[in-house]
């Protein structure tokens, strides 16, 4: 048997109103109507998204570049 360890945390695919951009362990969202940026950090190999709030005006889901 063979274990397998992985460390960091998966590739966010959207949020809604928002851009992201990966950067390392960093993640940088920018919300689409107001031009807030969060700079979240991988925590314990999960994002803490509940961090950001970009709830607003639109429904524009943008993916991951």
């Amino acid at each position: 048997m063979v274990a397998v360890l992985v460390y960091g945390c998966a590739d966010v695919t959207w949020l809604n109103n928002a851009w992201v951009r990966r950067h390392a362990d960093q993640i940088v969202v920018t919300c689409n109507h107001s031009g807030e940026v969060y700079y979240i950090t991988c925590d314990d190999n999960h994002w803490p998204l509940e961090l950001i709030n970009c709830s607003g005006r639109g429904d524009i889901n943008i993916l991951v570049y």
